[in-house]
């Protein structure tokens, strides 16, 4: 009778502690072991052996299968992120309403005073470069002496000095003076509208927070529902380059591949400690059926 109750006993166990080694053996020993200078087999254990392999298998499912653009583009443009994109985008609308903070000590909150000085500097220059350039290329002396020319030719065009002067008189001055003013204005263009643009800048850095985004509230600007077609519009078309350009795979291979040994046997078992345990204990389950099938074969 003890025959038959150990069988099945004996079974379980051999096939819990087979199941127990096998899992172990996944991560353990974590490092070759050689003996005369023979590396022991089933050394390093699977996973450290396969490190390199898992990382980029990994890597590759989550780029291709995983954080898809389909997906991704689905979860980010969903009617759930919709709300919430415009419930976000409220209560930063009104909380900006009672800012005390002026345009400039906001950003400086976010960037480093330097950065935001430098970004300013350099947006100015932009601005001004892209004015002074504006400006030449219209051709402001031609404009006014056309306008001059026209004005004094009108009424110089039934009177004795009109006569006299002729048209083609009136034209060579005027070609003089559109030199001259043109010459002007390229010389000192710049340097007037480097002194308005600065000017403005310093006025808009240093409005309210508030009164900015009324401003842009009045403007349309701070509508949740344009800022979200504006969001959904830059997900649908810059998404898939996006997540091109972030070379997912590559990221994830890397990260795997720099963690030590301990870190990736951390990272398995809290994904799957539960299923790693329930194969250990179906090992259990199988030795004891075998055990009770062999006591059967006994009996009969």
């Amino acid at each position: 009778m003890w025959k038959y109750i150990v069988t099945p006993i004996i079974g379980a166990i051999i096939g819990y502690v087979t199941n127990w080694i096998a899992v172990k053996m996944l991560f353990r020993p974590r490092k070759e072991v050689r003996v005369f200078g023979k590396r022991l087999p089933f050394t390093p254990g699977v996973i450290p052996r396969g490190q390199a392999r898992l990382a980029k298998a990994v890597g590759n499912v989550v780029e291709t299968q995983l954080l898809t653009p389909e997906y991704m583009g689905e979860k980010l443009l969903s009617e759930e992120s919709e709300k919430e994109f415009k419930s976000h985008i409220q209560a930063w609308v009104e909380e900006q309403k009672q800012s005390e903070d002026t345009l400039h000590s906001a950003a400086v909150k976010i960037v480093e005073e330097e950065k935001v000085d430098d970004f300013a500097a350099s947006v100015e220059e932009d601005l001004t470069d892209f004015l002074s350039e504006k400006v030449i290329a219209m051709e402001p002396g031609k404009l006014i002496v056309d306008k001059v020319v026209q004005e004094a030719q009108r009424k110089l065009a039934d009177s004795m000095f009109g006569m006299m002067l002729g048209g083609s008189f009136i034209e060579k001055i005027a070609g003089q003076i559109q030199e001259g003013i043109d010459a002007y204005i390229a010389e000192n263009a710049r340097g007037y509208i480097e002194k308005e643009v600065v000017a403005a800048s310093e006025e808009l850095q240093a409005k309210p927070i508030p009164e900015v985004t009324g401003f842009f509230e009045e403007k349309g600007i701070y509508d949740p529902e344009f800022l979200w077609r504006l969001y959904k519009r830059i997900i649908e078309e810059k998404l898939p380059a996006l997540l091109s350009s972030l070379k997912l795979s590559a990221v994830v291979e890397e990260r795997i591949n720099a963690m030590k040994v301990e870190e990736v046997e951390e990272l398995v078992l809290s994904i799957m400690s539960k299923e790693l345990g329930a194969i250990v204990n179906l090992g259990a389950v199988i030795g004891l059926i075998l055990g009770l099938v062999n006591v059967l074969i006994f009996i009969i």
